[in-house]
């Protein structure tokens, strides 16, 4: 290009942006035509748009990573990617069923029915709600697990990414007398871009060329 020549501007560079920040060798023309497909997604699909961004914000996250104190909020970002791929996936909130949670309900008008105090009651149902959150959360754990098996995800890839919601559920994000380490975070960004290649690759299998 010469001086004074026209410059062609992408119009919409959201998604080249949250995956490298300035492009600049020229691209192949199946890297475009995988961009062109994802500027696509991202317009068509809020999930697909929400996946994008959440790559491109524990990215830089990754890139100012300089102390100790940062490296929970880096796993927290890219578990939230791997979360993302799951829901992405499976958009319908995992139910608690009512097996899981009749022992709950018994437990609490138990202890509601009692001649207790009232803040002991209310105790109750303050541990009641923590209950229905882990399950919850069990939930969201099974979901993820399901997605892992529909990308065929193997035992390392499988292992790592429930390593990184087991951590980000048990410590990063949390008061703790000790931060997840190096490793851990280097881990959490290989199965979160693993899994984001192998959900791409996955959902252009079932288009139709």
């Amino acid at each position: 290009m010469e001086i004074g020549d026209p410059m062609t501007v992408q119009t919409s560079a959201s998604v080249r942006a949250n995956f490298h920040g300035i492009v600049i060798n020229p691209m192949s023309d199946i890297t475009e035509s995988r961009f062109v497909a994802l500027d696509a997604m991202e317009r068509a699909e809020p999930h697909v748009t929400t996946l994008i961004r959440l790559w491109g914000i524990a990215e830089q996250a990754n890139r100012m990573r300089f102390f100790e104190s940062d490296l929970d909020a880096c796993l927290v970002h890219f578990c939230k990617v791997i979360e993302q791929i799951a829901i992405t996936m499976q958009p319908a909130s995992p139910e608690v069923t009512e097996q899981d949670i009749a022992p709950l309900v018994s437990d609490l008008l138990h202890d509601l029915q009692a001649a207790k105090p009232i803040a002991e009651r209310a105790k109750a149902i303050e541990s009641a709600a923590r209950r229905l959150k882990e399950l919850k959360a069990q939930g969201n754990r099974r979901r993820l697990v399901r997605s892992l098996e529909i990308l065929a995800a193997e035992d390392f890839l499988r292992d790592g990414a429930l390593e990184v919601w087991d951590l980000r559920s048990s410590r990063a994000g949390y008061p703790s007398p000790k931060s997840v380490t190096d490793d851990q975070v280097n881990m959490a960004r290989l199965a979160a871009g693993e899994l984001l290649m192998r959900y791409f690759n996955w959902r252009w299998a079932q288009t139709p060329s």
